[in-house]
């Protein structure tokens, strides 16, 4: 399965509610709940393109919150884009929450998936 995890690195909890992930093409999934401080939630994201997507967070007035393009995506910058995990391995941000705004900086392969905790901190 393949799934998308959202983590808050702020101390407040977040109310999720009409928030929503979406891709590149047409796939969109409304969210709901909570997302508490320093917690993470996890998402069944099935229908991403395995060979280059973009995953989008929206807040309810459809503001942009964060995003990540990753293997072929055509985002305007190729070049920067996230690695993309094979099967059994996932993609994610190191140290947890971390954001330089260059996916390729930021997200690294990790060949045993921690969805729900913590990433493995790279060095």
């Amino acid at each position: 399965d393949e799934w998308v995890e959202l983590y808050n690195p702020t101390g407040s909890m977040v109310d999720l509610t009409d928030w929503a992930l979406n891709d590149g093409a047409s796939w969109s999934l409304i969210l709901d709940g909570e997302l508490s401080s320093y917690g993470f939630r996890v998402f069944n994201a099935n229908n991403l393109n395995d060979g280059g997507d973009i995953i989008k967070l929206m807040n309810p007035s459809s503001v942009l919150i964060d995003s990540v393009s990753y293997g072929t995506w055509d985002d305007g910058n190729t070049g920067d884009n996230a690695p993309v995990p094979s099967t059994g391995e996932s993609a994610g941000r190191s140290p947890d929450g971390d954001d330089t705004d260059v996916d390729s900086a930021d997200f690294y392969i990790f060949s045993s998936p921690t969805p729900g905790s913590s990433n493995p901190t790279i060095a």
